[in-house]
């Protein structure tokens, strides 16, 4: 084994390192909280050093590619740990720390930390790996790690200590130190030579962050703005801010100085100015709320901002009304009082699907919608005496209220108030009703709302996309698997398997989507709280309900005598035992002779971990991880002797890494029969006979029994019986084996080209 250089996580093929920008709201954001038997303990709560101690159950048994730790707190700061159970694309138990509450950060965050991570040796604490390292942790480089921590082959194996009732502790000792800002800067600057003009850049972004206390960030609204985006950008509230124009502006300059800036850079005389503040509402829409006030324009725009947000953040949105005469030229803005109500209206093509941003208008609280019929059609471009529908947009989150507005009924009846959005339209003829998708804008904004485009793969070519889908995230699982299958004029849709994306891998997840088993679309593209574009697809011989009463196992099959080995597709009912699958192995392969016995063993790692009994039942069977292997049960294991003993052998070498020697298994395991007094020269020549090695080779062969991963060297005069321990081969594990040292030259047990599929129908009937 050796070193490895620590290394953020995305600088690694595979899986992703940080949790994509997510929409800004109020509050902390959830986090991902992993199961309740995997928490962990802190020591000291809240100290600058500390250590996290994480014990996870079930280790083996974890099917999922990452897991996280509870976070915990160091210095005032949120940290959790991050495991690969099975490698980060490697062969090695990849683990990180990662900064927990990096995604709701504020912008520009930084801490270093120095710390360790460790995998606790449960029988010689001697043993424990342990790795130190420092990294300046930053909105790029959130987690930093090792992603070869240690061989998964010296993890999962019981008898090296780290699994311990398939529990595995993982210690992670943090320590944070918190230097001045001008050290910060220099830790995340890149010191390189180049031209003069690239210095001055990074100068100039120095001096921008140096200086950011100093001052606001003004957005700023106008109606161009909403024309532009509403119906293209957006189509719920009235703009993104993000898309406006943005002024930098000292916190200290009066608010009337500010409007003077506005005026160069609109062409909007002062006076013709009007601000009004946005507002964020209980039920999550965002709109210009009220008018600053003399009073408040007379104060600096830092006191504005703090206002405004409360401290929320750094920005100041605004929407400036600008009222025009019939010359299109400004004009004062008219007054304002209680009963005045400035609406944004927004009109609705059902034939084009095509949603816009008309204008506002004030109305008075005791008004009624029948009273501005007319400027709405002006607004149009419709006739004065248009039949048209009004409707108030209310929300979009989490779902969609969009209600009709009685013609009839005042504004204050129908609580209308500042900043609200009243929607209208034509009502389509009878006639072409048939031929338009939406009719009315709820069920456009309905549309809108869950519309999703997939992009479909085949699951054998993971890379490539086959075609893409418009969708709806509340589609079911009928509705999307119909539209597969008529994309691909398959009759049946029952035939078509889904399998979802991971995002952080960029690959398909290891587990298929099971028939009906999701309500919606939605789910089957959530992932880790994002949100992918990308489905699976794999077209089936059988319908799925039928598959699913069905177990798949890859079995290989080890002929008695031949070197070269058949892979087994096997798919028959959950309900039968492994002895009914060996039965019908039998019929599909050649055996040594008719009478020949099988087992069915489970490898891991070049060790055999289990042989299962013949009354278990297959749809207990996890191959996920693990290698199925079938053989002939060999005539001398039959009739073991009263004072015989069945054991393992395994073949391995020795690496040196950490002042440490490591026992490294290869080749494929097998089990012998050791007779009572038998010494090592006869057990070896057993073994070459049975492995058919030259003698050359096996002369340079050393022979070593194997307890917990030490090895203890033999002659050929110890009697070999002696060392084993009388037990059941079936709950042995492997802790105690023969060892077979030499290095890794012996050839390989080829895989036959043609594959035997062995497929049996269920007689049964099953119920979803």
């Amino acid at each position: 084994m050796t070193m490895v250089t620590p290394q953020p996580l995305d600088q690694q093929e595979g899986e992703e390192m940080r949790v994509p920008n997510s929409d800004l709201v109020e509050g902390p954001q959830p986090m991902e909280v992993p199961p309740a038997d995997n928490a962990g303990t802190v020591e000291n709560a809240e100290p600058q050093a500390s250590r996290f101690t994480w014990t996870i159950e079930n280790f083996s048994r974890l099917n999922m590619k990452r897991l996280y730790s509870d976070v915990f707190t160091v210095g005032n700061y949120k940290w959790r740990v991050l495991i690969f159970p099975k490698g980060n694309n490697v062969e090695y138990l990849s683990m990180y720390l990662d900064v927990a509450d990096s995604a709701t950060s504020p912008y520009g965050w930084n801490r270093y930390a120095q710390f360790s991570l460790a995998v606790v040796n449960h029988l010689h604490s001697k043993y424990t790996i342990k790795k130190d390292t420092q990294h300046q942790f930053n909105q790029r480089e959130s987690d930093w790690g090792f992603t070869s921590f240690m061989p998964l082959s010296e993890l999962y194996d019981p008898s090296k200590g780290y699994l311990v009732n398939d529990t595995c502790v993982v210690e992670a000792d943090v320590a944070v130190h918190k230097k001045e800002d001008k050290e910060m800067l220099v830790l995340n600057s890149d010191l390189v030579e180049g031209p003069q003009p690239m210095e001055e850049e990074k100068e100039d972004k120095r001096r921008y962050k140096a200086q950011a206390h100093l001052y606001t960030i003004i957005k700023v609204a106008r109606d161009e703005d909403l024309m532009e985006q509403i119906g293209k950008d957006i189509h719920f509230d009235l703009v993104d801010h993000d898309e406006v124009h943005n002024f930098r502006i000292q916190k200290q300059m009066p608010f009337n100085l500010f409007k003077e800036e506005v005026a160069k850079e609109f062409g909007i005389p002062v006076q013709f100015q009007r601000f009004w503040i946005w507002a964020k509402r209980q039920n999550h829409t965002y709109r210009p709320n009220r008018p600053l006030t003399p009073q408040e324009e007379a104060h600096p725009v830092g006191a504005l901002r703090e206002i405004s947000n409360r401290g929320h953040n750094a920005e100041l949105k605004l929407f400036l009304e600008v009222e025009r005469g019939q010359d299109l030229h400004p004009v004062p803005p008219p007054q304002k009082n209680k009963k005045d109500i400035l609406l944004f209206f927004k009109l609705y093509d059902p034939e084009k699907e095509e949603l816009r941003y008309v204008g506002r208008l004030f109305v008075k609280n005791s008004g009624k919608p029948i009273e501005i019929l007319p400027k709405l059609n002006h607004m149009a471009g419709f006739a004065p005496d248009e039949e048209i529908e009004l409707f108030e947009e209310i929300k979009f989150e989490p779902s969609v209220m969009c209600e009709r507005l009685d013609k009839r009924a005042s504004f204050r009846f129908s609580q209308l108030e500042d900043g609200d959005i009243v929607c209208f339209q034509k009502r389509p003829p009878p006639e072409s009703e048939e031929k338009i998708r939406f009719l009315d804008v709820p069920s456009f904004l309905e549309y809108v709302k869950n519309r999703q485009v997939v992009h479909f793969r085949a699951l054998e070519r993971p890379k490539e996309d086959e075609f893409s889908l418009e969708l709806a995230k509340n589609n079911t699982y009928d509705d999307v698997v119909e539209r597969v299958a008529q994309r691909l004029y398959l009759d049946d849709p029952s035939k078509i398997r889904l399998t979802a994306h991971n995002c952080y891998s960029q690959q398909p997840k290891p587990n298929t989507i099971k028939y009906r088993s999701v309500d919606h679309l939605l789910d089957m593209l959530v992932h880790y709280n994002q949100i992918s574009d990308i489905l699976y697809y794999e077209v089936l011989d059988i319908p799925l309900p039928e598959l699913h009463c069905l177990k798949t196992l890859k079995v290989a099959f080890h002929h008695a005598t031949k070197d070269e080995a058949v892979i087994l597709n096997i798919r028959l009912p959950k309900q039968i035992t492994i002895g009914d699958v060996l039965n019908e192995i039998k019929t599909k392969v050649e055996l040594s002779h008719p009478s020949a016995e099988l087992r069915l063993l489970e490898v891991f790692y070049h060790k055999i971990y289990k042989i299962f009994p013949p009354h278990e039942k297959i749809e207990t069977i996890n191959d996920q991880y693990f290698i199925l292997r079938a053989e002939e049960i060999p005539e001398e294991e039959k009739n073991l002797g009263p004072n015989d003993r069945l054991i393992h052998v395994y073949h391995f070498t020795k690496e040196s890494a950490q002042n440490q020697v490591q026992v490294m298994n290869f080749g494929e395991p097998f089990f012998l029969v050791i007779h009572e007094g038998e010494t090592l020269t006869d057990v070896k020549v057993r073994i070459q006979k049975k492995l058919q090695v030259p003698d050359e080779e096996f002369s340079k062969w050393k022979f070593a029994f194997l307890s917990l991963g030490h090895p203890e060297y033999l002659d050929d005069s110890d009697v070999v019986s002696s060392r084993f321990q009388r037990g059941d081969v079936y709950g042995a594990r492997g802790e105690q084996y023969l060892g077979l040292e030499h290095s890794d030259t012996t050839p390989k047990r080829a895989y036959a080209a043609s594959q035997v599929n062995i497929f049996r129908l269920p007689l049964l009937i099953c119920v979803f």
